[in-house]
């Protein structure tokens, strides 16, 4: 069936707060305090969905887990997050997230839970990273600010920016690539951008930004015939 909540404080002492438990359930929130694990199940044939446009979720007081917990069967589950605050990143019960489908647009995530949250899913340019105290908080990495445009604010995006072009899933012809804040690699490995068969196309602009703790010790096909390290820098290749 169709369940809509639009308000209230919503809790359990076992666990859960709000459980599908059906094929072809329909839950949508758009306001309310959970205390307790919102939990999409989804057993038997036919589809699911969770939407999600405001409230506040977390897991009940004295247990570990994620707010909003998927567990991905045989079936999909369709999930759309909007809006919403959430004490937990949203579980996922698969690594591949096979049968997950929907997207992530809105909200705000921290986190608390350091055990048994499963894999998170999360906005598009979004990463989890965990601070200094051993929390996780979100960190938008990049974003599509236009069909031929994009921002990168931090090293995951740098490494997104990479992993985009190596793999030949873009080359970023016509588009632009802005930074939008300082970036520090941390003086972890790079792989550079772009590779001799697999070139960046797009255009760059540093936006006056700073790119600091690049460090390269080892690289695929970096050493040429004359046994200098060729293709590493920043940018591997571009055309």
């Amino acid at each position: 069936g169709k369940v809509t909540i639009n308000g209230g404080v919503i809790s359990s002492k076992d666990f859960r707060s709000l459980r599908d438990f059906t094929a072809g359930g329909e839950i949508i929130i758009n306001g309310g305090v959970f205390k307790g694990q919102v939990w999409m199940q989804g057993l038997g044939n036919g589809s699911s969905s969770l939407t999600i446009n405001g409230g506040e979720f977390s897991p009940l007081q004295g247990y570990d887990g994620s707010s909003v917990y998927i567990t991905n069967g045989t079936n999909d589950i369709i999930v759309t997050i909007n809006g919403g605050k959430f004490n937990t990143k949203i579980g996922c019960a698969d690594v591949a997230k096979a049968g997950i489908k929907g997207s992530v647009k809105g909200g705000i995530f921290t986190e608390s839970a350091k055990t048994n949250t499963n894999n998170a899913l999360i906005a598009e340019g979004c990463a989890f990273v965990e601070t200094a105290d051993g929390y996780w908080e979100i960190e938008k990495s990049w974003e599509k600010t236009s069909e031929t445009s994009y921002t990168i604010y931090s090293a995951n995006g740098m490494r997104w920016l990479a992993e985009q072009v190596n793999s030949g899933h873009e080359t970023f012809v016509g588009k632009t690539i802005m930074l939008g804040a300082d970036i520090d690699l941390k003086n972890e490995e790079w792989t550079p951008i772009g590779t001799e068969t697999k070139n960046f196309e797009g255009n760059f602009d540093g936006g006056n930004k700073v790119v600091k703790g690049l460090k390269i010790t080892t690289h695929q096909n970096t050493i040429d015939e004359y046994g200098i390290w060729a293709y590493a820098g920043l940018f591997g290749v571009t055309s």
